[in-house]
């Protein structure tokens, strides 16, 4: 039976990757050059690899609390739906292809960036992170208490965000990008922008990594390189030759680089904090786990997917995952204060009740609330069952051609901020869509509209 699944896993993979290779084929120019700051890349880069790579897993679910296997069956169904939602999307994406986006309201909005107004602004997003990241590391004792806990980041997150976690993270990330195109926008190279942007949040980067945090650490990448791309105007020419293979071979150098760096962060972290643990401790603990792991990033986030599907579970009549959306961008401590909890995630708590992301047999008694991500089209078949690929596709083009909106702007201020969502569109793959719609809400809510007051304010408009 495995080997009909493992038969039917190659073809699922050669279908899916020429679906999704149809929007870069209709993109191409008559010079063979892509224009690497259309969202779409990034976009169909993490739905291929969370989505499709992530149906490889062939190890059945050891981890789970009652040893349930899932059945081929329900390994077919998910690629099925996966096949769906990339079809589904990429024929919109056909349809709309080179079809002008006019919201007129929207396209008369300008900001009015001055020397002033930009201070203030990068200041006032500074200083509110700075302020949201010690009053949530306070709640640990501090920066290096925070950092010295022997528990996993992971559990530390967790623990942060029943706390009530203000969402420093976003608004340092928003600082640091602002304050990239705001310098920019003045000195005219982009170089130097990001050099002194870097500087100036060094001590946050020297945090993030001990951390190892890597989806911080890859945001701030990505945010980099595709701001770059845009003030550079770059475009790859598609062509057989030296630089293109050089290109392709240090993304997945990088690729397999970062997935492997999460499997040896928590011999990282025992090295640095206990001196009697050696790099040959490190190598045998990466070993150890290294065997089944190049994938578990991509998997991880399909194994919710699965359960769901082979216990054939969805929502009850009162619960509905995309409500979260509402309040999930509201710190829970300012919720407290007006006695409203903040609710769990339905789709969340079902399924961390259920599985864990260890995965060795020993582990199998661990009690452990954090689960696996869930990708969206986990949270689609939740609300939606049968229909959820055709839902999920049709919210997955809405989402890109947004960006796409907002990129093409003409006002320099939105045209560089939509930058900043640019690395949401590879890990909006890997959690539901209540944190994509959350940064989003910052943004247009918070961001613009500060920036938009600061420069109506007369008195401190340039001379």
């Amino acid at each position: 039976m495995y080997d009909n699944l493992i038969f039917i896993k190659f073809f699922f993979v050669i279908f899916s990757t020429l679906i999704l290779l149809v929007p870069l084929v209709i993109r191409i120019n008559k010079v063979s050059k892509i224009d690497l700051i259309d969202p779409i890349y990034i976009f169909l880069t993490g739905f291929y690899f969370y989505l499709v790579l992530g149906q490889l897993e062939i190890v059945n679910f050891y981890y789970l609390k009652e040893l349930k296997i899932i059945s081929n069956e329900t390994r077919i169904i998910a690629m099925k739906y996966v096949m769906i939602a990339a079809t589904i999307f990429v024929y919109l994406d056909y349809i709309f292809y080179k079809k002008n986006i006019s919201i007129h309201r929207l396209d008369n909005f300008s900001f009015n960036l001055n020397t002033k107004s930009s201070m203030i602004f990068v200041f006032i997003l500074i200083i509110t992170g700075i302020t949201f990241f010690i009053l949530n590391l306070d709640r640990f004792g501090g920066v290096f208490e925070y950092l010295n806990f022997t528990i996993t980041k992971g559990k530390r997150d967790e623990i942060m965000r029943g706390l009530g976690n203000y969402p420093f993270d976003l608004l340092i990330y928003m600082s640091f990008s602002s304050l990239v195109f705001i310098i920019n926008f003045f000195k005219k190279n982009i170089y130097i922008s990001i050099v002194i942007s870097i500087l100036v949040f060094s001590p946050y980067f020297f945090f993030k990594i001990i951390l190892f945090d890597r989806s911080s650490i890859l945001k701030f990448i990505l945010f980099i390189l595709f701001i770059i791309f845009l003030e550079k105007k770059i475009k790859i020419n598609l062509r057989l030759n030296k630089k293109n293979f050089f290109l392709f071979f240090m993304f997945l150098f990088f690729v397999i680089s970062f997935l492997q760096l999460g499997e040896i962060r928590s011999s990282l972290n025992l090295m640095i904090k206990n001196k009697n643990f050696t790099i040959s401790n490190l190598i045998k603990n990466y070993q150890k786990r290294s065997s089944k792991l190049y994938l578990r990033e991509f998997t991880n986030t399909n194994y919710g997917f699965l359960y769901l599907i082979e216990n054939n579970l969805s929502l009850s009549n009162n619960s509905n995952s995309y409500l979260h959306i509402i309040y999930s961008a509201v710190p829970r401590s300012i919720l407290k204060k007006f006695k409203n909890i903040k609710e769990e995630d339905p789709i969340d708590s079902l399924i961390s009740n259920n599985l864990s992301n260890f995965y060795f047999s020993d582990y199998l008694n661990r009690d452990n609330k954090i689960s696996i991500t869930n990708h969206p089209l986990t949270e689609a078949y939740y609300n939606f069952r049968q229909v959820s690929p055709f839902i999920a596709g049709l919210l997955f083009f809405l989402i890109y051609r947004i960006i796409f909106y907002l990129i093409n702007h003409k006002d320099y201020f939105i045209s560089r901020s939509s930058i900043t969502i640019y690395p949401y569109l590879f890990l909006f793959w890997r959690s539901q869509l209540s944190g994509f719609v959350s940064y989003l809400f910052y943004v247009f809510i918070f961001y613009f509209l500060l920036m938009f007051i600061i420069g109506k304010l007369k008195f401190i408009n340039d001379k």
